[in-house]
């Protein structure tokens, strides 16, 4: 296997090679190598179940812009237009830490000590998160009593609720 002697320079922290042939015999063994990871000096970086599972998943800023044009669209007043948009925010997290909750009862690799711990810390993230859906929704009926809905507008609340209601 062939060395190569890099520096690392204090801005990027990237490796530089100097030489060109040195450059050639990376291109041609990395080719070439079956196995690249064979090396002992390789670091090897794992990733559990759960991460796997969160990285799978994410959504990125401009998805979530997209699943809230319905809200947008719809022609209620702003006020509760953000309070249906902190509603379905709350629901996604709430359905991401059951999602997660399900993951660690099913992974039997878990010692049980550390299997209960996790489950705890989930089920008190469940409690704030539904503890705090409680309270948006109580906010989100004391909005609409205090403006005057018409039945159109009232029905197009629940309607977009019910949508991602978990």
């Amino acid at each position: 296997m062939t060395t190569i002697q890099s520096t690392l320079t204090p801005y990027t922290q990237t490796p530089v090679i100097r030489d060109k042939n040195q450059v050639a015999a990376l291109q041609s063994s990395a080719q070439t190598d079956p196995n690249p990871q064979a090396s002992p000096d390789s670091p090897r970086i794992q990733i559990s179940q759960e991460g796997r599972e969160l990285s799978a998943s994410p959504k990125s800023k401009a998805d979530k812009a997209k699943s809230n044009d319905d809200i947008d669209d719809s022609g209620l007043p702003d006020t509760i237009k953000g309070t249906l948009k902190q509603l379905r925010e709350l629901n996604e997290q709430l359905a991401e830490q059951k999602d997660q909750l399900q993951a660690i009862m099913a992974n039997r690799s878990l010692p049980p000590e550390e299997r209960q711990a996790r489950m705890a810390q989930v089920q008190g993230m469940i409690s704030t998160l539904t503890s705090s859906l409680s309270s948006v929704m109580n906010s989100l009926n004391k909005q609409m009593s205090e403006q005057d809905l018409s039945s159109e507008q009232r029905a197009k609340i629940a309607s977009l609720i019910a949508k991602y209601a978990s």
